[in-house]
């Protein structure tokens, strides 16, 4: 997280501010951050995207993407190695999807040459205080560079409603985005020079990344061996099956 808003803070950002790195270093042995803070009694978190955040998002990907060709990138191989090693800690089924995923993936783009920079990794409401016209973003350790676009603003519109809405809801409802979200999509993929087209490709590479990182940190570091059974996890394997079936007959999920 250190290297991640030091390196922020050599693009000079315009669009959002991000915490400043006061201090680093070892305490009693122990590692302590502190960062800076712009939160103040009228800021607030909102549950919809708005221009600001497009803005921000677009800012700091056009700042830091290459383009490379995707079967090569790291991003790519991260997920592989990750997906690779969950073989017989997680279920056949929830393996089975995931290598289903990757396959997909590299089917459609892999041979393309694909706009890859920095993203947030967790880019959710409450990572983001709002105060009139300025945006503070915040928890920058889960942040990843040349990565895919379009994840930070998936993962806002997916995980923010499948946090607040009921997890009986279809998948299709889930993926079926909006006029106004879709909006944003096309004036990010716009200004990022990212093509829409991939759009579904991307969502699905979101959705595998999100859930293979959370199922091997989960058990790992929390000592939670059966998080594929949580009901969010169960929610999830639903939307990944959806996007495996949409895909295979060619069906566009979102519009």
């Amino acid at each position: 997280e250190v290297d991640i808003l030091n390196y922020l803070a050599s693009l000079h950002l315009t669009k959002a501010a991000i915490p400043k790195v006061l201090f680093w270093g070892t305490i009693s042995n122990g590692n302590l951050l502190i960062q800076s803070t712009e939160k103040k009694l009228t800021s607030y978190r909102t549950h919809r995207l708005t221009n600001l955040h497009i803005d921000f998002l677009v800012e700091i990907f056009h700042k830091t993407a290459k383009k490379q060709k995707f079967k090569e990138s790291k991003c790519l191989q991260e997920l592989e190695e990750r997906v690779r090693v969950l073989r017989g800690r997680v279920s056949n089924d929830w393996f089975n999807i995931l290598k289903r995923s990757i396959e997909i993936i590299v089917n459609n783009i892999g041979n393309e040459r694909i706009p890859l920079g920095l993203c947030h990794g967790d880019f959710t409401p409450w990572n983001i205080l709002n105060s009139k016209e300025r945006l503070f973003i915040i928890d920058w350790e889960f942040a990843k560079q040349e990565f895919v676009p379009f994840y930070d603003v998936l993962h806002f519109e997916i995980h923010t409603n499948l946090v607040l809405k009921s997890n009986k809801e279809s998948p299709k409802m889930f993926l079926h985005f909006g006029k106004k979200f879709m909006n944003f999509v096309t004036k990010y993929a716009y200004l990022t020079n990212s093509n829409i087209s991939f759009l579904n490709i991307f969502t699905l590479f979101y959705l595998c990344d999100y859930c293979s990182f959370y199922l091997d940190i989960t058990e790992k570091y929390w000592g939670y061996q059966n998080i594929e059974k949580d009901r969010e996890f169960a929610t999830r394997q639903k939307l990944l099956e959806y996007m495996i079936l949409s895909l295979s007959k060619s069906k566009q999920p979102f519009w």
